[in-house]
């Protein structure tokens, strides 16, 4: 029950019952002056919404208690209580402006929010009569639901439940006993509107509602401000750092907070060339000749190449760059430097192929000329030259050398010549003595040419001894032709 009306408050006083009898052009004007200023400071502010970079919002600022028209017959001040809205905007005559209001809430998930929230105020107007003066306290727990989050000003709807209290026993002071406190339901409307990322503007009303028939029924109007907490910006690059890539530091937002130093549109964590500007596709390195490869692993930044040149151009596509051909125009072959094999014998058969590379040949010949009677025959003509001493296999002589180095010279002609070298003695002596002789002699030529160059694999020496004279052994001239060396082809 409502009791102890004060002295100072007379329901029955001409005052106020007069308190109730406005002009209707009168009040037209004040709801409109009023609901003029509420939309001046909304279109006026620029704002974002609590959001996960700013989850805590800690809000304070003035509150002011509207109790609606009570009736001017009943014995209590505070009931029974008129109908809801009635002269809703009536703000000189019904609002008690005061405070304060604080809160803190934080968001959870979905633009929801909860939070608490404490009021403190001197309830000062009751129809016009300001001849009152009771403390006012409420306390709740709220759930705030925002929308249209990303939008500049963004409208927010509450709902809570605690307790508020009216000293109406005139005792001067705050009184939170029993007798006074009720249990109260409450819903709000209002808008976020943010001056800066952390600063804002809050305007709400709540309708509370007790849920003990001891309560009083009334609006809290709150215009307060607030400030917006709870993650850091390391690098202060405006990303803040649970969405910052790179929060030490500083960055772009539409890179997550991560820098671009060379500005080519590639952050610097993805850039393989983070100081020079370049390509995407090459993962931000720079590509000079527009080969297709990154300078950074082109080895002729400046020229246009192939992948498998590492990016240098190779114009005969010989195989061998240009930086290394020297014939880059011309095909050729790498073991000769990038140029082609010369054929200097017109054979047709190039001269790294060509056994024979200064004497014309055949394919079938590896290029040398093949081994002719004619050869064989100039030949044996010089071995007419070679002479021994006598019971002597030793080649001496300066003519001896000669022609065995010419003998040497025609073998070279014809690579694919193989020999055997024939052995032959006179009569003079015994047979076995000639025989050995004529195998040393045969050997001692053989010997001196694969010394000089000569294959070991196209010679072959064996001796006849005294067993093939070519002319009689009765006269020491034709002894002397029997000494012989004769060059026989085995091919």
């Amino acid at each position: 029950m409502l009791t102890s009306i004060p002295t100072q408050f007379n329901p029955q006083s001409d005052n106020y019952k007069n308190s109730f009898f406005f002009s209707k052009e009168l009040l037209f004007k004040r709801k409109l002056t009023n609901i003029t200023r509420l939309l001046l400071i909304m279109l006026t502010s620029i704002s974002f919404s609590q959001d996960v970079d700013h989850p805590w919002h800690f809000n304070i600022g003035m509150n002011a208690l509207d109790i609606y028209p009570t009736n001017p017959n009943a014995s209590q001040p505070l009931a029974p209580q008129g109908a809801l809205f009635e002269e809703f905007f009536n703000v000189s005559d019904h609002w008690s402006i005061g405070g304060p209001t604080v809160s803190l809430s934080r968001l959870i998930k979905n633009d929801f929010s909860v939070g608490l929230r404490g009021s403190v105020g001197i309830l000062k107007k009751i129809d016009e009569n300001a001849n009152v003066n009771f403390p006012y306290f409420s306390a709740d727990l709220f759930l705030k639901k925002t929308f249209l989050s990303k939008k500049t000003i963004s409208p927010f709807a509450t709902l809570g439940f605690g307790y508020s209290s009216f000293d109406y026993d005139n005792s001067r002071a705050l009184n939170l006993t029993s007798k006074n406190l009720s249990q109260t339901f409450s819903g709000g409307l209002g808008i976020d509107i943010r001056l800066s990322d952390i600063f804002g503007i809050d305007l709400q009303t709540v309708y509370k509602n007790p849920y003990q028939a001891k309560g009083v029924k009334h609006f809290i109007h709150q215009f307060g401000f607030y400030y917006a907490f709870g993650v850091k910006d390391t690098d202060g690059d405006g990303v803040y750092d649970v969405k910052d890539n790179c929060p030490d530091v500083p960055g772009l937002k539409e890179f997550a907070g991560c820098p671009d130093t060379d500005e080519d549109g590639i952050p610097d964590t993805e850039d393989n060339c983070p100081n020079l500007a370049g390509l995407l596709e090459l993962e931000g390195c720079p590509d000079q000749d527009g080969d297709g490869i990154a300078d950074n692993e082109d080895n002729c930044p400046d020229e246009p190449g192939t992948l498998e040149n590492n990016g240098c151009p190779d114009s005969d596509e010989d195989g061998l760059i240009d930086s290394e051909d020297n014939c880059p125009n011309e095909k050729g072959a790498i073991d000769n430097d990038g140029c082609p094999w010369p054929d200097s014998d017109g054979d047709g058969i190039t001269d790294n192929e060509d056994k024979c590379p200064e004497e014309v040949g055949a394919i079938e010949n590896d290029g040398c000329p093949f081994l002719t009677e004619e050869v064989v025959c100039s030949i044996n003509d010089l071995c007419k030259k070679i002479y021994f001493a006598h019971d002597s296999y030793k080649i001496q002589g300066e003519l001896n050398f000669e022609t065995l180095n010419k003998i040497r010279d025609l073998l070279d002609d014809y690579p694919k010549g193989i020999f055997v070298i024939e052995g032959h003695t006179s009569s003079d002596g015994s047979a076995d003595y000639n025989q050995r002789l004529s195998e040393n002699r045969a050997a001692a030529v053989a010997n001196y040419l694969i010394e000089n160059g000569i294959d070991k694999n196209r010679l072959e020496s064996i001796g006849y001894g005294e067993t093939k004279p070519v002319h009689e052994n009765d006269t020491r001239s034709g002894r002397s032709k029997n000494r012989r060396v004769v060059f026989r082809p085995m091919n």
